[in-house]
Protein backbone atom coordinates (compact mmCIF):
# COMPACT_ATOMS: atom_id res chain seq x y z
CA UNK A 1 0.00 0.00 0.00
CA UNK A 2 1.95 3.06 -1.27
CA UNK A 3 -0.03 5.96 0.83
CA UNK A 4 0.66 4.23 4.12
CA UNK A 5 4.20 4.19 4.82
CA UNK A 6 7.52 4.16 3.08
CA UNK A 7 11.12 3.41 4.88
CA UNK A 8 13.67 6.33 3.73
CA UNK A 9 17.49 5.94 4.33
CA UNK A 10 18.64 8.45 6.93
CA UNK A 11 22.26 8.22 7.49
CA UNK A 12 23.20 6.71 10.87
CA UNK A 13 20.42 6.34 11.95
CA UNK A 14 21.19 3.19 14.40
CA UNK A 15 23.30 5.92 16.00
CA UNK A 16 20.64 8.12 16.20
CA UNK A 17 18.68 5.84 17.78
CA UNK A 18 20.92 5.12 20.56
CA UNK A 19 21.26 8.35 21.23
CA UNK A 20 17.09 9.03 21.60
CA UNK A 21 17.32 6.24 23.79
CA UNK A 22 20.26 7.89 25.73
CA UNK A 23 18.02 10.82 26.19
CA UNK A 24 14.89 8.70 26.99
CA UNK A 25 17.17 7.05 29.96
CA UNK A 26 18.21 10.32 31.20
CA UNK A 27 16.34 12.71 30.85
CA UNK A 28 12.62 11.87 30.58
CA UNK A 29 10.56 9.52 32.90
CA UNK A 30 9.01 7.72 30.30
CA UNK A 31 9.97 4.29 31.40
CA UNK A 32 8.82 4.75 34.89
CA UNK A 33 5.66 6.70 33.86
CA UNK A 34 4.72 3.75 30.79
CA UNK A 35 2.57 6.39 29.15
CA UNK A 36 2.11 5.41 25.37
CA UNK A 37 2.47 8.94 24.39
CA UNK A 38 5.02 11.27 25.37
CA UNK A 39 5.87 14.73 23.43
CA UNK A 40 9.47 15.62 24.36
CA UNK A 41 10.95 19.34 24.38
CA UNK A 42 11.95 19.67 20.77
CA UNK A 43 14.47 22.30 21.37
CA UNK A 44 15.79 20.14 24.40
CA UNK A 45 15.96 17.07 21.98
CA UNK A 46 17.66 18.77 19.25
CA UNK A 47 20.24 21.08 21.87
CA UNK A 48 21.23 17.43 23.54
CA UNK A 49 20.91 15.42 20.10
CA UNK A 50 21.76 18.60 17.14
CA UNK A 51 22.89 15.29 15.02
CA UNK A 52 19.28 14.04 14.72
CA UNK A 53 18.11 17.56 12.98
CA UNK A 54 21.66 17.20 10.89
CA UNK A 55 20.58 14.17 9.36
CA UNK A 56 16.68 14.15 8.73
CA UNK A 57 17.61 17.66 6.88
CA UNK A 58 19.43 15.76 4.66
CA UNK A 59 16.58 13.90 3.96
CA UNK A 60 13.49 16.43 4.98
CA UNK A 61 14.07 19.88 4.04
CA UNK A 62 12.19 21.58 6.52
CA UNK A 63 11.70 22.45 10.02
CA UNK A 64 11.37 19.95 13.31
CA UNK A 65 8.21 21.11 15.01
CA UNK A 66 7.37 18.00 17.45
CA UNK A 67 9.53 15.18 18.78
CA UNK A 68 7.82 12.61 21.08
CA UNK A 69 8.26 8.94 22.26
CA UNK A 70 5.83 6.23 21.93
CA UNK A 71 6.13 3.60 24.58
CA UNK A 72 4.72 0.07 24.35
CA UNK A 73 5.43 -2.76 26.71
CA UNK A 74 6.25 -6.06 25.84
CA UNK A 75 3.44 -8.34 23.92
CA UNK A 76 1.25 -5.47 23.35
CA UNK A 77 -1.08 -5.86 20.36
CA UNK A 78 -3.70 -3.04 18.78
CA UNK A 79 -4.41 0.20 20.69
CA UNK A 80 -5.93 0.51 17.16
CA UNK A 81 -6.21 4.12 16.42
CA UNK A 82 -6.45 7.50 13.94
CA UNK A 83 -4.18 10.21 14.92
CA UNK A 84 -5.59 13.74 15.29
CA UNK A 85 -4.14 17.26 14.91
CA UNK A 86 -2.26 18.86 11.97
CA UNK A 87 -0.27 16.51 10.90
CA UNK A 88 -0.98 13.75 8.25
CA UNK A 89 2.03 12.09 8.14
CA UNK A 90 5.10 11.53 10.47
CA UNK A 91 8.64 10.06 10.17
CA UNK A 92 8.94 7.13 12.60
CA UNK A 93 11.93 5.93 13.59
CA UNK A 94 12.74 2.90 15.85
CA UNK A 95 14.46 3.73 19.17
CA UNK A 96 14.59 0.67 21.41
CA UNK A 97 13.54 -2.63 21.32
CA UNK A 98 11.29 -2.56 18.02
CA UNK A 99 12.75 -5.66 15.76
CA UNK A 100 9.99 -7.97 15.37
CA UNK A 101 7.25 -5.12 16.55
CA UNK A 102 5.13 -3.63 13.30
CA UNK A 103 2.66 -1.10 12.95
CA UNK A 104 -0.12 -2.45 11.01
CA UNK A 105 -2.87 -0.55 8.85
CA UNK A 106 -6.37 -1.38 9.00
CA UNK A 107 -9.71 -0.99 7.14
CA UNK A 108 -12.42 0.54 9.81
CA UNK A 109 -14.83 -2.40 8.50
CA UNK A 110 -17.73 -0.26 9.45
CA UNK A 111 -16.46 0.98 13.25
CA UNK A 112 -16.72 4.41 14.33
CA UNK A 113 -14.07 6.58 15.88
CA UNK A 114 -14.10 8.65 19.31
CA UNK A 115 -12.32 10.91 20.19
CA UNK A 116 -9.89 10.43 23.52
CA UNK A 117 -6.45 12.20 24.75
CA UNK A 118 -3.47 10.69 25.84
CA UNK A 119 -0.18 12.03 27.15
CA UNK A 120 0.32 12.76 30.62
CA UNK A 121 -1.65 15.63 30.68
CA UNK A 122 -4.67 14.59 28.37
CA UNK A 123 -3.59 17.02 25.97
CA UNK A 124 -3.24 14.98 23.27
CA UNK A 125 -5.83 14.37 20.52
CA UNK A 126 -6.46 11.39 18.86
CA UNK A 127 -9.13 8.83 17.44
CA UNK A 128 -9.62 5.22 18.93
CA UNK A 129 -11.25 3.12 16.71
CA UNK A 130 -14.81 1.16 17.91
CA UNK A 131 -13.96 -2.44 18.25
CA UNK A 132 -17.82 -3.47 16.97
CA UNK A 133 -16.70 -5.47 13.66
CA UNK A 134 -13.62 -7.90 13.29
CA UNK A 135 -10.98 -4.89 12.03
CA UNK A 136 -9.56 -5.93 8.71
CA UNK A 137 -5.71 -5.59 8.16
CA UNK A 138 -4.42 -4.11 4.91
CA UNK A 139 -0.98 -3.76 5.38
CA UNK A 140 2.43 -4.13 7.85
CA UNK A 141 5.41 -2.69 8.03
CA UNK A 142 8.29 -3.73 10.68
CA UNK A 143 10.03 -0.57 12.73
CA UNK A 144 13.89 -1.83 11.55
CA UNK A 145 14.36 1.90 9.71
CA UNK A 146 12.83 5.32 10.15
CA UNK A 147 9.37 5.36 7.80
CA UNK A 148 7.06 8.14 6.67
CA UNK A 149 3.58 6.57 8.05
CA UNK A 150 0.50 7.99 7.23
CA UNK A 151 -0.92 8.85 10.54
CA UNK A 152 -4.74 9.44 8.94
CA UNK A 153 -4.93 5.60 8.30
CA UNK A 154 -6.11 3.44 11.13
CA UNK A 155 -3.08 2.31 12.24
CA UNK A 156 -2.18 0.15 15.20
CA UNK A 157 0.99 -1.65 16.97
CA UNK A 158 1.80 -4.85 17.59
CA UNK A 159 4.92 -5.63 19.87
CA UNK A 160 7.26 -8.41 19.62
CA UNK A 161 5.93 -10.94 21.81
CA UNK A 162 8.95 -12.36 22.50
CA UNK A 163 11.03 -8.96 23.99
CA UNK A 164 11.58 -8.50 27.58
CA UNK A 165 11.76 -4.72 27.50
CA UNK A 166 9.15 -2.11 26.01
CA UNK A 167 9.28 -0.88 22.55
CA UNK A 168 9.88 2.77 22.30
CA UNK A 169 9.48 4.70 18.49
CA UNK A 170 10.49 8.14 18.21
CA UNK A 171 7.46 10.26 15.98
CA UNK A 172 9.03 13.55 14.55
CA UNK A 173 6.58 16.14 12.46
CA UNK A 174 7.77 18.99 10.46
CA UNK A 175 6.94 22.42 9.85
CA UNK A 176 3.76 22.91 7.92
CA UNK A 177 3.19 19.52 7.56
CA UNK A 178 6.12 19.40 5.38
CA UNK A 179 5.32 17.34 2.25
CA UNK A 180 6.06 14.02 3.36
CA UNK A 181 3.25 12.42 1.47
CA UNK A 182 5.40 13.05 -2.04
CA UNK A 183 7.16 10.18 -0.26
CA UNK A 184 4.59 7.73 -0.17
CA UNK A 185 3.81 8.15 -4.15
Amino acid sequence: MADLYRYIDVENFEQLSDKLYRYVVDHTNILETKLFWNTLVRDDVLEAIPELEQALGKVIPAKIVMVAIFYTPPGFEGGIHIDRGPFDYRLLMPVHSCEGSYTKFFDLNGNEVIERYSGENKTDPYYEVQDKFPMIEIDSVETVRPIIVNVKAPHGIFTNPNTISPRLTCTVAFHDDYPLGDFLK
